[in-house]
């Protein structure tokens, strides 16, 4: 804390010159540690990505109770039951209903491409929002998709969403366009973007560096996963693909209450408490590392000062189901 301000800070940037294992990575941690004068029971957790060897890094040198895996990256994996082009053999039965899934993503893809690789394309479809009428005074560009960052995905499919009957008429009269997507690729691309929303918004939610954000993880999830469930589909694929979706967040976060850090960051903000737990025994375990901490540290309390704030609520923030 800095000026009553959550800061954040890198210390290094270091080369690894030998194989990724865990054990070497976990030793150049602790020499970093180390260097920095920095003891190893001050640090309260670990965060890294769900890699095997990072994982391995901090259970064999700093302990299993003191990793936290990164829930943006998590969320990142849990986008490919939807995004993913080209399963592996293994995943194929899991990913076979949603081969054309991928392909409408594609060809929305390549008419981005056609346009955005055209100065006169790009000129056309400026001047055709203009003459449109458009609201905003400031003509929209087409989002080209990064496929290291499942949001850019999102984000394309919604601005061609917005700009599809304009891109309609550019692709008409252009003799060497791509094919325009047909009315069912339309609804299919507007249910992809509904399943994918609320995983932006939690990616958003917990990627915060100016605020705190392990004790939303519960929360999150849980509301996560009504969400999800609730989202109204028309078509079966898509209902298909929510179900999987549904047991892919399960798969990833079904354990996450018994992550004792977590749970006791839930259970200690005032705002949620024991609210969205539903292991009772990692409830229990909670509750007890805290009351073993209050006993070893016997700190003396301090009143806390509150203040309440009135915001506007977003009908989409899933918030509301909190």
């Amino acid at each position: 804390m800095m000026d009553n301000k959550l800061c954040s800070a890198s210390i290094e940037v270091h080369e690894l010159n030998e194989r990724h294992t865990g054990s070497y990575v976990g030793a150049q941690m602790k020499e970093l540690l180390n260097k920095w004068n920095i003891a190893e029971e001050k640090v309260v957790a670990f965060i890294t990505d769900s890699g095997a060897n990072m994982v391995s890094a901090i259970h064999q040198t700093f302990g299993k109770d003191r990793h936290i895996p990164c829930f943006a990256h998590l969320i990142n994996l849990v986008t490919d039951i939807i995004l993913k082009p080209k399963p592996n053999k293994d995943e194929q039965e899991q990913h076979i209903h949603h081969h054309h899934i991928s392909a409408v993503i594609e060809k929305v893809r390549e008419i981005v491409k056609w346009v955005k690789n055209s100065v006169n394309q790009s000129d056309e479809l400026r001047k055709l929002q203009i003459n449109a009428g458009e609201s905003s005074g400031i003509p929209k560009k087409l989002i080209l998709d990064v496929k290291i960052r499942w949001n850019s995905t999102y984000h394309m499919l919604i601005r061609f969403k917005e700009l599809a009957g304009i891109l309609n008429d550019l692709l008409l009269f252009a003799s060497n366009a791509p094919i325009m997507v047909n009315a069912v690729e339309m609804v299919q691309i507007k249910e992809i973007i509904l399943l994918l929303k609320p995983l932006e918004f939690i990616t958003n939610e917990l990627s915060g560096e100016s605020y705190v954000t392990i004790s939303k993880v519960i929360p999150l999830i849980n509301c996560l996963m009504h969400n999800i469930e609730t989202i109204n589909l028309e078509t079966d694929i898509f209902l298909e693909a929510k179900q999987q979706l549904v047991a892919e967040l399960k798969k990833r976060f079904g354990k996450i209450e018994f992550n004792s850090i977590i749970a006791m960051a839930t259970i200690l903000d005032p705002r949620f408490k024991n609210v969205h737990f539903k292991e009772p025994r990692a409830l229990a375990n909670a509750f007890a590392a805290i009351k073993e901490m209050m006993k070893k540290e016997n700190r003396h309390q301090h009143p806390a000062t509150y203040t309440e704030q009135i915001e506007e609520k977003d009908a989409n923030d899933f918030w509301n189901h909190h």
